[in-house]
């Protein structure tokens, strides 16, 4: 389960790293609010290809990291898309819908990382 999760981290860090790229000539047009969203959505996806690899190599920190990716990126992407503060072509119709659905996402990865881990 581990490796399908380190998986979906890799991914989602990877699709950040290529969006980021795709910014990288229009940085100049955007105001100071939105250049600190895209700024923070760049650390949260460093931080979800971080948790990959520790996830991948065992490391002990690595739960610990991977639920501060997912949690950090579903609060994100509320001010990302929910509240347009990012650049993206998805159509206004879906913004809700796929913050919904990323949400529901976030928390399953997450409670799949932290169940059977009680207070020790």
């Amino acid at each position: 389960m581990l490796r399908l999760i380190a998986a979906c981290l890799f991914v989602e860090g990877t699709l950040t790293v290529l969006w980021l790229t795709s910014l990288l000539s229009t940085l100049s047009v955007y105001d100071a609010r939105t250049l600190v969203v895209i700024g923070a959505r760049g650390f949260v996806g460093t931080l979800q290809l971080t948790s990959a690899w520790m996830l991948l190599g065992g490391r002990l920190p690595a739960r610990t990291f991977a639920v501060a990716a997912f949690a950090l990126s579903a609060i994100l992407i509320v001010a990302e898309l929910g509240a347009r503060l990012s650049p993206s072509n998805l159509d206004p119709t879906f913004r809700w819908p796929v913050v919904a659905l990323y949400s529901v996402y976030a928390t399953t990865m997450i409670w799949l990382l932290t169940r059977g881990r009680g207070a020790k």
